[in-house]
């Protein structure tokens, strides 16, 4: 188990030494070189900041009407009516897919997260149906932009694949990853920023005051609550970290949320701290499987905040609702799955 930063970052780093083959799967996620830079290479090409950019004003649509009832509501259960939904949405219009499908996806694209608890011989029973269910799914939605291409990165992804650069399966594995990852990550993010503001009103007065503090903010959210909280690899060889002999063939667990808390590192360590925000942390991982993702969950994260922030005037939780989290799975150890907050509407 490695925990300290600078030992954390090494492993990330060294792909050669601690292999991410972990898992009998294409999924980028789990490949090392050459697989993996040949896949990651192939789909950079789709995820440039240019059409990270273009998605900005669907994403704001989509946030404008999730967070606008919300707010007029004067709150509920943040994770199923904002934090859990807006992900989703926004790669359901990524991929095209009809609205109708979006809760479907969603409820598929938990699943999938629950199966790669099978690291640990933790797979849940119909997990793996309802990740192949997804499986399936994003096939047809490749068979239809094979026939009708247009701009969209899924169009794109799918034109890789027509020319050869990429398999098939390679190609529905990552648009299930894409799902997936896109979907946990800024859901958490969300999660714990809005625990954040509810809990500490004057960070929610200073931030609503000044909207440059939502980059710093969703960095020490992102630094504190890391949502991938260990990774796993496998030494490929004999190696030493730290003084510690690791023999090849061991697993490693790689603690990324201790990493991003360690105070050799960061000066606030266990502290929320917009003045000391850092863009050092790793929960975004490092080095090759560094999330391609990364850019959009941190637009995002931006655009759904500052809403919260142009409608709400307070926000605090609700004592009638205690937060519920879901402790257990490999990927991350804490979800939270039920959040509810009081809003009061913005005034003037």
């Amino acid at each position: 188990m490695i925990s300290q930063y600078d030992a954390v970052r090494a492993v990330l780093r060294d792909p050669h030494t601690f292999s991410s083959r972990v898992l009998d799967t294409p999924a980028l996620l789990f490949l090392d070189p050459p697989d993996h830079d040949r896949i990651r290479h192939t789909v950079n090409r789709a995820f440039t900041p240019r059409n990270i950019a273009l998605l900005e004003p669907s994403i704001d649509e989509i946030a404008s009407s999730l967070i606008g009832p919300y707010v007029a509501a004067g709150g509920g259960n943040f994770i199923t009516e904002v934090a859990g939904r807006l992900p989703v949405y926004v790669i359901g219009a990524m991929l095209g897919v009809p609205t109708d499908d979006w809760e479907q996806l969603n409820e598929w694209s938990d699943a999938t997260m629950r199966t790669m608890s099978a690291v640990l011989g933790e797979a849940e029973p119909g997990a793996v149906d309802a990740s192949l269910a997804l499986y399936t799914y994003l096939g047809k939605v490749a068979d239809r932009y094979r026939s009708a291409p247009n701009d969209s990165i899924a169009s794109r992804l799918v034109a890789f694949e027509s020319d050869g650069e990429i398999s098939n399966d390679e190609l529905v594995i990552f648009l299930q990853m894409m799902f997936v990852a896109g979907h946990a990550t800024t859901t958490a993010l969300l999660a714990h920023t809005l625990e954040c503001l509810a809990t500490d009103s004057d960070m929610f007065a200073t931030v609503a005051e000044n909207r440059d503090l939502v980059g710093p903010l969703i960095e020490e959210m992102l630094r504190m609550y890391a949502p991938l909280q260990r990774v796993f690899r496998v030494a490929a060889t004999d190696t030493e970290l730290a003084g510690v002999g690791i023999p090849a063939g061991s697993n490693v667990v790689v603690i990324v949320g201790a990493a991003n808390r360690d105070d050799r590192r960061f000066a606030a360590g266990d502290r929320i701290d917009l003045s000391a925000a850092d863009t050092a942390h790793l929960a975004f991982g490092q080095g090759i499987h560094h999330c391609l993702g990364a850019p959009l969950a941190r637009l995002e994260a931006r655009v759904a905040i500052d809403r919260i922030l142009d409608l709400a005037g307070a926000v605090r939780l609700d004592p009638a609702h205690p937060i519920v989290r879901f402790s257990g799975g490999s990927m991350s150890p804490l979800k939270t799955t039920a959040l509810w907050l009081l809003v009061d509407p913005a005034t003037g």
